[in-house]
């Protein structure tokens, strides 16, 4: 076998067998953080909420500088798109692997009562989650802050296989191809 083949081959498998890893952090007062990285390379980005020409929009800082991404209206996609894009996101969404989720919690609405109330509340649902998905690595604290100010610490970090997102594309592609060609086979043609 050629090296010029050969070569690319091992590369494809080398890469589909990394990690994709996406990461979320949230502090008290602090925006959000977000990550992705593949093998080596990690790209960090800060997101807030912003206003673009009078319209809300998302700002993205990072390192390289910033930009502003407005929310767009909801254009529907076409059914030709959509369901394939849906059963790719499914594809996916059963490979995806949440390695890290914590959640440390302090309540503080000023009331004791309500305070109390909203802890054991936010306690009942986490434990829930944790007892419906017992695989899922969830590490939760949650308190009431009678004194002081209440904040949140979540942080979250998932994983995907760089093949994983391949093969998802290619089920789009199938799935969108056999789509377009259902769709041409049945429209009757015209005789003159």
């Amino acid at each position: 076998m050629s090296a010029w083949i050969a070569l690319p081959l091992c590369l494809l498998v080398a890469l589909a067998a990394l990690p994709l890893r996406a990461g979320f952090l949230k502090l008290p007062g602090a925006p959000l953080r977000v990550g992705l990285a593949l093998g080596p390379a990690r790209r960090q980005w800060t997101l807030s909420a912003a206003l673009s020409d009078g319209r809300p929009a998302l700002r993205l800082a990072s390192r390289g500088g910033v930009r502003l991404i407005p929310f767009v209206g909801g254009k529907k996609l076409p059914k030709t798109v959509s369901a394939p894009l849906k059963r790719a996101a499914r594809f996916l969404i059963g490979r995806l692997k949440a390695e890290r989720l914590d959640a440390a919690i302090d309540v503080g609405l000023g009331d004791a009562c309500a305070g109390a109330m909203l802890t054991a509340l936010l306690n009942a649902l986490l434990s829930a989650l944790a007892a419906a998905r017992p695989g899922l690595p969830l590490r939760r604290r949650v308190a009431c802050a009678f004194s002081g100010r209440g904040g949140a610490r979540l942080m979250g970090i998932f994983s995907v296989r760089a093949g994983h997102i391949m093969l998802a594309a290619l089920v789009f592609g199938r799935n969108y191809c056999i789509g377009r060609l259902r769709t041409w086979t049945s429209i009757p043609s015209k005789t003159s």
